[in-house]
């Protein structure tokens, strides 16, 4: 990674738009960078998808049709990562709902939720889905960890949370 490349000088330009405030700048210059990176494995390439949707997310400006338009093509697009989908699927519900489209945003959802339950196609995609989470310890020392759980639950091998958080997710969502 260089500055050489096209995405990498989209992306630097989005961190510097976001440090001065200027937000909707920052989301152009990360759907660029998004779009820019020619490896749809590379590692970067869900930091910088985060960083374009979590802007949307956010109440800095409105969400134009083309935002839509591009989180539509993630979330629609079945050679995507299924969590690229699903933070797609997510942050189009959120724009929904802050455009008033309550039954869009319901229609979203639920397939997202659809989307996130499937169980992947080949091992090509599953080997995608396994890869070792990059984690930073308290100390910012960097780790590798990979969470797949052994009874079927999605926080299995996770940090501890609260007994409060836990017995939330074990009765309402596993």
């Amino acid at each position: 990674m260089s500055l050489s490349d096209p995405w990498m000088r989209h992306q630097v330009a989005a961190l510097t738009f976001w440090n001065q405030g200027k937000h909707r700048e920052a989301a152009t210059e990360y759907w660029l960078a998004f779009r820019g990176i020619p490896n749809s494995t590379h590692q970067a390439r869900y930091h910088i998808l985060h960083g374009y949707t979590s802007t949307l997310r956010g109440d800095y400006f409105e969400a134009t049709d083309d935002d839509v338009k591009n989180m539509e093509q993630i979330f629609r697009d079945k050679h995507e990562p299924r969590l690229f989908r699903l933070e797609a699927g997510y942050t189009l519900g959120v724009m929904s709902y802050s455009r008033s489209e309550r039954l869009k945003c319901q229609e979203i959802y639920h397939h997202a939720i659809t989307i996130g339950e499937k169980q992947p196609k080949n091992s090509k995609q599953e080997r995608l889905e396994q890869k070792k989470m990059l984690m930073l310890t308290p100390g910012g020392e960097q780790t590798q960890k990979n969470y797949e759980g052994t009874d079927g639950c999605c926080s299995e091998g996770l940090p501890k949370q609260s007994k409060w958080t836990e017995q939330i997710h074990h009765s309402e969502i596993c």
